[in-house]
């Protein structure tokens, strides 16, 4: 149960849901990388400075995000989404996805 997995900050502070085994998955087959998600949620507080703030670049969201999971090791990928078989299908934009040390 993804409760039991969570620290009680988390716990208190945060929504949390499961989908499909998803935090059994992470925290057992990814120890290292859910222990960074885990420290993430515990440190970040969302300040009213950063959603007030117009324009610019990233957000000031998006900078602690990147911030925290770069210090910890994780890059930035990038990969192609592919449309399958459909022989007609238009070609997907490439997206960007910061993706842990792999």
């Amino acid at each position: 149960m993804l409760q039991s997995r969570l620290p009680k900050f988390i716990v208190e502070n945060y929504e949390f849901h499961e989908w499909k085994h998803a935090s059994a998955i992470l925290s057992q087959d990814f120890p290292s990388e859910w222990a960074d998600l885990i420290d993430l949620l515990v440190e970040f507080r969302l300040r009213k400075s950063w959603i007030a703030s117009g324009g610019g670049n990233k957000t000031k969201v998006a900078t602690f995000l990147d911030g925290f999971l770069t210090k910890r090791g994780w890059v930035e990928k990038q990969f192609q989404e592919s449309p399958g078989q459909c022989r007609n299908a238009a070609p997907v934009p490439s997206s960007r996805l910061s993706d842990s040390r792999r």
